[in-house]
């Protein structure tokens, strides 16, 4: 992903399919994630932030 140079306020967000999606049977659980941003400058990764998402269906970010 590319974001344009400059200050503003952005959200990065990770989205799982919605449990209602599913045959109420299945019983299905969300996945735990980890959302982790980092910066590319030259060859380096530099670290930005991160979040977890314990078992919710969104999981997001908000930089700026």
């Amino acid at each position: 992903m590319t974001i344009p140079e400059g200050e503003g306020n952005y959200t990065i967000s990770l989205s799982q399919k919605d449990n209602r999606f599913y045959a109420e049977k299945n019983n299905i659980q969300y996945s735990q994630c980890r959302l982790v941003i980092a910066k590319k400058d030259d060859d380096e990764l530099k670290y930005v932030a991160s979040v977890s998402g314990i078992w919710k269906r969104d999981t997001y970010a908000e930089l700026g």
